[in-house]
């Protein structure tokens, strides 16, 4: 997949309604990432990119976890990094030192998962 795939439109998290076909999906009007319920989520505007990354009318996710980001300037930008309007972050994650408004993505990001199931993140980007 390259990164123009994956940057593309979010998906209404309706597509995904009580099966488990994606990371997000929806359950009796209640968003889900994978076993996890979204409490705070907002269904109706509940919308997710490709990956672990989601948006609703207030509030950016990376997985379960709510994201202090910034929703209307909130960029996907790969597998690994994303960005609003002051901030950078990979997965999920604040990188204090990076320049939001010069950060650029050198590649799709990507990860893998060790033995004991834990994923590990990877990607280059430059400010």
């Amino acid at each position: 997949m390259n990164l123009a795939d994956f940057v593309q439109p979010r998906i209404p998290v309706e597509a995904f309604a009580n099966t488990l076909e994606g990371q997000y999906w929806l359950q009796n009007g209640v968003v889900r990432f994978r076993s996890r319920t979204l409490a705070a989520a907002d269904a109706p505007g509940f919308q997710f990119f490709l990956g672990g990354y989601a948006v609703d009318h207030k509030h950016c996710y990376c997985g379960a976890k709510k994201m202090k980001a910034d929703r209307a300037s909130f960029e996907v930008l790969n597998y690994t990094y994303t960005k609003d309007k002051e901030n950078v972050w990979a997965m999920g994650i604040r990188i204090p030192t990076a320049d939001a408004a010069t950060f650029t993505v050198c590649d799709d990001g990507a990860y893998y998962y060790l033995s004991g199931g834990d994923p590990v993140w990877y990607g280059y980007g430059k400010d």
